[in-house]
């Protein structure tokens, strides 16, 4: 590609013998922004703003168990609970009705793998009625039978709806038996109004250059499409209500962001990886086959968020968390091992590139990137998630970020 310039960004006085923060690469049709520090040092917080549900109220308030929910650009929360239903509150956290019941009907959520609501219409992934549904008020629901049960994509990459109100489903491709899903792979694809599949994203060829691992089915188990991903690098991709994606292959912090119109954004940054424990390794070779012998380090990054603003969030891989067997777990029928680690801090870039800081979860906040736990919806500097207090109780909270002083 034709090298068109160079622009150096110093965001640190070169002049006084400090390194340069911030550097631009322009080649061709890429932009190359690489950080070599983020512009504040100081790690963020998030602030509980607002809540939804009870401790002790009515039964649509109190959340035994969130399935998954979804906010509405005015900031309406819809909410599925289980063995209660699809619910919907306001921005202020009063309950203002039942959208769907639970069960088979065509006006009924089974169960709910994601939501996505755009106005005063929300849309329902329901892998146990195998179909993906939408209810707007005064009209009936509709809905499309999907062929795929578990998973259909991780959290954030599952659906949502586009800035022109457009429905899109991320989908997990059959996977040939003794086979693998290969590139270009299908990532996402728009519903039509008929409930046909259109305009579908793919993963190109070239990530798997640099990210060789392809989802096979003997990886494949219950919620994970590969059960693997957590140990080994493998593509990740992303779909922005905005129009955007993002692609990359951890095995460094680099990634690609695609934006409509303008030159390809290639984001990068130092990194540290998280490293796996003897323990862990002599675990899993031991007890969980077929999987082959884990590596010393982690990837770079589990997964990608792409908020409207423009920014993007990066959920670096954790180090796993131990799961010792106990009375507790051998009572419920947990075997002991690791999971995905569920705390830790998002890495948080600007529009144009540039490494802005990284942001610490809440305590109470449990996120690991995968279907283990429950996804965030990230709006500029606020986050709902779910969260649960010291009885384990669940809650929907709004987050907003404190960064901190310059």
């Amino acid at each position: 590609m034709r090298r068109a310039g160079v622009l150096l960004c110093c965001c640190l006085a070169a002049c006084q013998g400090q390194a340069t923060r911030v550097t631009r690469t322009e080649i061709g049709d890429t932009v190359l922004v690489h950080s070599a520090l983020p512009r504040f040092s100081d790690t963020a917080s998030f602030v509980l703003t607002r809540t939804w549900g009870t401790f002790d109220g009515p039964v649509e308030e109190e959340f035994e168990s969130v399935g998954a929910f979804a906010v509405s650009g005015s900031g309406d929360v819809y909410v599925f609970s289980r063995g209660v239903g699809l619910l919907r509150f306001d921005g202020d956290g009063r309950y203002v009705g039942k959208v769907a019941g639970v069960g088979q009907g065509p006006s009924e959520v089974g169960c709910a793998h994601h939501l996505a609501a755009s106005g005063d219409t929300v849309a329902v992934l329901d892998p146990c009625n195998q179909r993906l549904s939408r209810f707007s008020p005064g009209q009936p629901p509709s809905s499309w039978r999907t062929s795929v049960s578990y998973p259909i994509r991780y959290g954030e990459d599952a659906l949502l709806f586009d800035g022109d109100g457009a429905l899109w489903m991320g989908f997990l491709p059959s996977i040939p038996a003794g086979g693998a899903v290969g590139f270009p792979r299908p990532a996402a694809a728009r519903f039509t109004a008929d409930g046909s599949l259109r305009d579908t994203i793919f993963v190109p060829s070239r990530y798997a250059a640099r990210c060789p691992l392809l989802t096979e089915w003997q990886y494949h188990v219950g919620v994970w499409e590969d059960k693997r991903e957590q140990w080994f690098p493998k593509v990740k991709w992303a779909v922005g209500a905005d129009g955007r994606t993002a692609f990359g292959c951890p095995t460094q912090f680099e990634l690609d962001v695609l934006r409509s119109g303008q030159p390809l954004l290639r984001i990068s940054k130092p990194w540290q990886p998280a490293a796996t424990t003897e323990d862990e390794r002599a675990f899993y070779e031991q007890w969980w086959q077929p999987i082959p012998p884990l590596p010393e380090f982690r990837p770079a990054y589990a997964r990608i968020v792409l908020p409207p603003d423009g920014r993007t969030w990066v959920w670096p891989e954790q180090p796993s968390q131990h799961l010792p067997y106990n009375e507790d777990s051998r009572r419920i029928g947990r075997a002991y091992g690791w999971q995905p680690g569920e705390s830790g801090a998002f890495e948080v870039f600007e529009p144009d590139g540039e490494w802005l800081g990284s942001v610490r979860l809440p305590e109470a906040v449990k996120y690991s990137g995968y279907a283990t736990t429950e996804p965030v919806v990230i709006r500029g500097d606020t986050m709902w998630a779910v969260y649960h207090d010291s009885l384990d109780v669940q809650y929907i909270g709004r987050f907003e970020i404190r960064w901190p002083t310059k």
